[in-house]
């Protein structure tokens, strides 16, 4: 009976090793699995976040060059000063090519570009050429595109570097060059107004 305890004991021994053997094997296996879930949701959530920077930052810059379109067309109207004048067509012209390339480049993406100014862009504008003469007129509007510009040009600078889109990227890295040629003159001419 002894030798008969001893068979059991043994053969329950050996039961209990191999499925805790067996056992430490599948919780390797499921741990595995669960890294490689969390891996591949972690790209996945990274993605969402990239393309949600990109769409922010088409969305930003849309209405940044929508803002200052309609700045332009403000100062063609209100201004009596020729070169303010000039520089707001420059600005129309140049602004409207740069947002029909980036729609486009929104468009082959799937993402939807506003085709006009906010509400609150629009009580910029109102508020720069209300009960304003044409003088206090022009250094306003020279100061505010000036300023808009300088922000612009810093936010896609930023951008270039942390965009992931490659057409975005190239977009910006185009159209930074005319954005800082506008940012040279408006500051000349604000030197000329003051």
């Amino acid at each position: 009976m002894n030798c008969k305890l001893c068979i059991g004991i043994a053969v329950l021994i050996s039961w209990w090793a191999t499925t805790a053997c067996h056992s430490n094997q599948m919780n390797r296996h499921i741990a595995k699995e669960n890294t490689a879930v969390t891996e591949e949701d972690s790209a996945r959530m990274a993605n969402i976040r990239s393309s949600e920077n990109n769409v922010q930052m088409v969305a930003e810059l849309a209405s940044s060059g929508y803002l200052e379109i309609e700045m332009a067309k403000a100062a063609k109207k209100k201004s009596y000063n020729r070169e303010i004048k000039k520089m707001a067509a420059l600005l129309q012209s140049d602004d409207m090519e740069l947002m029909k390339q980036l729609k486009q480049m929104a468009a082959n993406r799937n993402i939807h570009v506003s085709d006009s100014v906010t509400g609150n862009d629009l009580q910029k504008i109102a508020k720069l050429t209300e009960n304003n003469t044409p003088a206090a007129f022009d250094k306003k509007w020279c100061a505010d595109v000036l300023d808009e510009n300088e922000t612009l040009i810093a936010e896609m600078e930023d951008a270039a570097t942390t965009i992931t889109d490659p057409a975005l990227r190239a977009w910006i890295n185009d159209a930074l060059p005319k954005i800082r040629v506008h940012r040279d003159k408006l500051m000349q001419l604000k030197y000329k107004l003051r």
